[in-house]
Formats: structure tokens, sequence, C-alpha cells
């Protein structure tokens, strides 16, 4: 099944099913913006676009200014565009306020890296809560994640 095929299934199925057709991710832009959806059926208010990841931004087209590849431009109707700004941010972007009170080690610079301590401490806790303990091999497997729902867990399997 093609791109264009797939696209048609899901808009019918919204259409007859959900009851309208929502907005949606059109693509990539560098000089641009669409006229039509991909199935070529109008654009939709709320329809939206984003810079190409490999463009120099800001990026500007017919007057509408995209500063990262995170902004999008939206299409509000009667061929008109504009620019969504919506902030959000990655753990390994976010900084420590002061990383001697919110990393348990006092050196951690981002959330990711607090993230990533707080996981490790938290499992060194369990396994020595475990390696400590005259637990039932079942009961070690449960607490150190061995056994989901009822089987034995193997990471190898996924």
């Amino acid at each position: 099944m093609n791109g264009s095929v797939a696209f048609g299934a899901v808009k019918q199925y919204v259409e007859e099913i959900i009851g309208g057709t929502p907005s949606i991710f059109l693509g990539y832009v560098t000089n641009s913006f669409p006229n039509e959806r991909q199935d070529g059926t109008p654009l939709l208010i709320g329809d939206f676009v984003r810079g190409h990841p490999s463009s120099e931004f800001p990026l500007i087209i017919n007057g509408v200014k995209l500063n990262t590849g995170k902004d999008r431009a939206v299409y509000q109707g009667s061929n008109k565009w504009e620019a969504d700004y919506f902030v959000y941010q990655n753990t390994k972007e976010t900084p420590l306020t002061n990383k001697r009170t919110e990393s348990m080690s006092g050196n951690k610079l981002n959330q990711k890296e607090v993230n990533e301590e707080m996981k490790n401490t938290i499992n060194d806790i369990k396994g020595n809560f475990v390696d400590g303990r005259n637990l039932s091999e079942d009961a070690k497997k449960v607490i150190t994640n061995d056994t989901v729902d009822g089987g034995l867990f193997n990471e190898e399997e996924q």
C-alpha cells in the first residue's frame, strides 16, 4: 500500500467513524507552503508544516518566520499561514538551577543527567535490597523487573 492510499484510507475512516477530518502534518517545507493535502484535497484550517531540518533558520516563507525546526506554520484558511512558536525542550536541553542541590552527586548539568543518575541509584538500591534479603527467586525477579505480566522478561527477545 503506498502512502497516498494509506492516507486516503485513514481520511475516510476519520470522516465516517470519528466524524470530521482533523488537521494534519503536511510535511517539511523549504521555500513555499503547500496548496493542498497529500491526497489532493483542499487544505483545512489547522493543517501545519515545519521547516525542513536541513534549512538555515530563521526560515521565512511568504512573510512567515520559523525560528527553529521546532516551530510550525499553521494554515488559517484563505491561503493564509501563521507561525506557531510551540516551545518545548528535551531533558538534555534543560539546565539545572543548582547542580549541587538538584543532583545527588552534585556534578550533573542538565535534567537528562539527573534522571539517569536517579534511575541508576534506584537500580543500585533495588539490587542491594534483593541481594541482602532472603527472598525467593520469583520475588527477586519481580523486584528486578525480570518478570513482566507473569512471564519471564528477556531483553534479547525484543
